[in-house]
């Protein structure tokens, strides 16, 4: 479903407060960091465009209120910047990740290692009226780097819990999911299902989407779900699946720990209780005990969190108290009332003749 108004919407509702999101590629990121909460802003007098980075042209800033560049690296974006502020147009320049300083043992990383793409970036943070950060760990780097960054949620759609059947001979469902570039995060906690997997005697039956750890024919039960790219779909097949728990593993790493609360979010809005590394992502989010688990770097720690988790029979407590504090947060239309907080904002700093060219 598209969120974007028609030309014949527009005519009814204009004059509309336009923004234009301008990234690399489109996915499930976008809908996230956009379009879940934009969609609830068009009901206020809001449009949203969106723009792949590799084909601007400055007649996309015809009726533009407000740029946003999500990730962007490529230096004809430093001019379509500059052009914007000429124009009077605010820019936001959004991070999710900690892409000035990516992982070396990741073959992605190696793009935003290059000096040329860096100082695009770097010149891109420095230029924008505002930088967006994804994690509060990062909006402190970019801070302490010498950008003028915050932290703001992300969105999460709370689905209706389903009906759950009744398990089949106590058999518990413990699932992962995640990109191919995650392997070596639940690959660090193998050992740990293998030893649920005795404990439980064949009693748990795991199932990963998209990324699964190499060995993964070793467990008793083990199903592989194909990825799916789709965000809304993704959610649906998702609560639909019925975990008992769902894993969330991240090394140790410095880029590890200035990411967002991402599976969180996701599995509170699939109705799924977790088990989180006990890194800055998630210890804001998670409350040990009351709405999900913190586990430390070895497996043993996660041996001990996830036996805790399956036999708790109080789950559902604990995802309660989950959905109510993401309900809070992370609903679209709290997030949607924090990007019209931005907007105005940045609208009285245009009437004050404060949003000009560098």
């Amino acid at each position: 479903m598209s969120w974007f108004f028609s030309p014949r919407q527009a005519a009814v509702k204009s004059p509309l407060r336009k923004i234009l999101v301008v990234s690399p590629g489109r996915g499930p990121a976008i809908t996230i960091a956009y379009e879940l909460s934009f969609s609830i802003l068009q009901a206020h007098g809001f449009a949203w465009d969106f723009r792949l980075e590799g084909e601007l042209d400055a007649g996309d800033l015809t009726g533009c209120a407000l740029l946003v560049l999500y990730r962007c690296r490529q230096a004809r974006t430093v001019a379509f910047l500059r052009l914007a502020r000429k124009k009077g147009i605010p820019v936001l320049y959004e991070l999710d990740d900690d892409l000035l300083a990516p992982p070396p043992d990741e073959s992605w990383g190696e793009l935003y290692q290059k000096e040329f793409c860096r100082y695009i970036m770097e010149t891109l943070l420095a230029e924008a009226d505002l930088v967006k950060a994804g994690s509060p760990e990062l909006a402190k780097r970019l801070e302490e780097r010498g950008f003028s960054a915050f932290y703001q949620p992300y969105a999460a759609p709370l689905l209706p819990l389903p009906a759950r059947e009744r398990e089949e001979a106590s058999l518990f469902r413990v699932g992962y999911f995640g990109t191919p570039h995650h392997r070596k995060d639940i690959e660090a906690i193998f050992p740990a299902l293998l030893r649920i997997d005795e404990l439980f005697r064949g009693r748990v039956q795991f199932e990963f989407i998209g990324c699964y750890p190499e060995g993964w024919a070793k467990l008793k039960r083990a199903v592989i779900h194909p990825c799916i790219h789709d965000y809304a779909g993704f959610l649906r097949k998702l609560a639909a699946l019925n975990w008992t728990v769902g894993l969330a593993p991240l090394r140790p790493t410095p880029f590890n720990e200035a990411k967002s609360d991402s599976k969180f979010r996701d599995y509170t809005a699939a109705g799924i209780t977790g088990v989180y590394a006990d890194l800055p992502p998630y210890r804001q989010a998670v409350r040990p005990g009351i709405n999900g688990w913190l586990a430390g770097n070895h497996p043993t720690q996660w041996v001990e969190k996830i036996s805790e988790a399956l036999r708790d029979p109080k789950r559902g407590e604990k995802l309660a108290a989950a959905r109510e504090q993401a309900r809070g947060i992370n609903s679209p239309e709290t997030v949607a009332v924090a990007w019209r907080g931005i907007y105005e904002n940045f609208q009285s700093k245009v009437r004050k003749n404060e949003i000009l060219s560098s």
